[in-house]
């Protein structure tokens, strides 16, 4: 048998230490809330009896699960973390992964809500088109993100990539060059 890199051994070994470690605080938190637990009418497993910092240990843990190619795992993890739109757009690079296309379509438009990642989520809605060898609307979405976002670092790579893979030359303003 092959023995494993000693890197990932030793990410493996701490990632299930980091896990466990995260679990017991949780309970211990839990369970010191006590009498104001106990006296709680809602229903049990609402965010009600979650600690505040429940939602950075969700992100961390999605991190590493996605480190680990745990991608189904890393996607329930950042599903549980109250970081959005950034929550959107890891579940979404995990399900590109995992070749899921329509769902992280489904993510990426939910971003484009957010007026301060809308320019990320354009990008990212053509590069998933691409993958999925959908020419025609990864153009359409790349060169969306040079209209509707001219002065981004996104529009500049829009561009390029529209030069380079399509051979369409688009000015940052969204009009064509003659």
């Amino acid at each position: 048998m092959i023995e494993a890199n000693p890197i990932f051994t030793s990410v493996a070994s701490v990632d299930r230490f980091i896990i466990a470690g995260q679990r017991l605080k949780c309970r211990r938190d839990l369970h010191g809330l006590g009498s104001a637990r106990q006296g709680h009418r809602g229903l049990p497993g609402t965010d009600h009896n979650r600690p505040p910092e429940a939602s950075t240990w969700y992100w961390n843990i999605g991190g590493i699960y996605e480190h680990t190619n745990r991608l189904k795992l890393a996607i329930q993890a950042y599903r549980q973390s109250d970081r959005y739109p950034q929550a959107y757009f890891q579940m979404a690079k995990c399900h590109r992964k995992l070749k899921e296309y329509t769902e992280a379509l489904t993510l990426y438009h939910q971003a484009l809500a957010t007026e301060k990642v809308a320019p990320d989520a354009t990008l990212a809605i053509g590069y998933t088109y691409e993958e999925q060898s959908k020419k025609k609307d990864a153009i359409k979405w790349f060169q969306r993100t040079c209209k509707l976002y001219p002065r981004t670092r996104n529009a500049s790579k829009a561009h390029a990539h529209l030069q380079k893979e399509y051979g369409i030359s688009v000015t940052l303003g969204g009009s064509r060059e003659k």
